[in-house]
């Protein structure tokens, strides 16, 4: 205030204001709001925001609208709980969850009923009819293991017949028909086989040394890891027939004729890692055959076509070629050679 008073009189103008109607208000919008009025004999007279000019007697006095801040009231009750609010919008989709995992197997499930019956399937090949080692020769047989030495069979149909690892040496089965026979393992050294018929017949793993094969047909017949050392096959045809891995030839540190099979027809055979060490092949027909990495040292090819051969790593060391086609056509007359012309 302008003009110090009593403890006495301000309490009179405060209830003086009261009296007037107007009010202390804490709030900040009034806080700088000064008031001014008069004071005579504890009467408030002229009260208002401008200094009045009070009267002889009066003293003029002024406050703020706002008194000091109170002490902090007791903290009060907790108020009644409200109405639950309405519910609120759905949320967006979460990311899936983490794979979880598998869960244990179920019991098997109840037998199914039993199917219709199906349609009756295609006859069978005839299969193969038993018999003794010593039952007569025909077609269909089982002479699988049987020892045959010796046995005269010429001119006897075997087609179908089974000699896997039997015994024929010195067998006589010339003009016999083998055609398609299985002759695996065959044990068959010094075995006459002259014009016998073995097409597609497969004689692989057989030792057949110093067999006779002269004159036979043994077109697409597989002579695989056969051994025919020392043996005749003049005037044979072998077309097709596969003698990869083969012997029939001289065995190592001989250098004799171990093979006879002048004007045989190899055309297209597979001659394929074939031991071929001088053996006697004059005129034979090699045309289309494969020699590749075949040993034909020494052996004698005289008047023999290569024709279209294919020679990849064959060995050719001391051949004579008098005469021979060589692979790429030219005829090797006058001592020539095909090493350089397919060979």
């Amino acid at each position: 205030m302008s003009t110090s008073f009593r403890a006495v009189p301000v309490l009179a103008a405060a209830l003086a204001l009261g009296a007037l109607g107007l009010t202390v208000s804490g709030a900040t919008s009034s806080a700088s709001t000064t008031y001014y009025a008069c004071l005579s004999k504890g009467q408030l007279s002229s009260v208002g925001t401008a200094a009045p000019a009070c009267p002889r007697g009066a003293l003029r006095i002024s406050w703020g609208a706002a008194g000091p801040a109170g002490a902090k009231g007791p903290k009060g009750d907790p108020g009644v709980t409200g109405s639950t609010g309405p519910t609120g919008d759905q949320g967006p989709q979460g990311d899936a969850g983490v794979q979880g995992e598998q869960g244990p197997a179920g019991d098997p499930g109840a037998q199914g009923p039993v199917g219709p019956q199906g349609p009756t399937g295609p006859q069978g090949p005839a299969g193969v009819t038993l018999n003794s080692c010593t039952t007569p020769p025909a077609t269909n047989l089982n002479f699988a293991g049987c020892n045959l030495e010796n046995v005269t069979w010429q001119g006897v149909d075997l087609r179908g017949t089974t000699l896997t690892a039997a015994d024929l040496y010195g067998g006589n089965l010339t003009a016999t028909m083998l055609t398609s026979d299985d002759l695996r393992y065959l044990s068959g050294g010094h075995l006459k086989l002259v014009g016998a018929t073995a097409d597609g017949a497969s004689f692989r793993n057989a030792e057949m040394t110093y067999a006779d094969l002269s004159n036979g047909s043994f077109t697409n017949a597989a002579f695989g890891f056969t051994t025919l050392t020392g043996s005749v096959a003049q005037d044979a045809d072998f077309t097709g027939a596969n003698f990869a891995n083969a012997s029939l030839g001289a065995p190592a540190g001989f250098s004799i004729p171990w093979f006879y099979g002048n004007r045989s027809n190899f055309t297209s055979a597979v001659l394929t890692g074939t031991n071929l060490r001088y053996g006697l092949f004059q005129s034979a027909n090699f045309t289309n055959a494969n020699f590749t990495n075949a040993n034909l040292t020494g052996a004698d090819v005289t008047g023999a076509d290569f024709t279209g051969a294919t020679t990849t790593g064959a060995v050719t060391s001391n051949v004579n070629w008098t005469g021979a086609t060589c692979p790429d056509g030219t005829v090797a007359t006058g001592g020539g050679t095909c090493v350089g012309h397919g060979f």
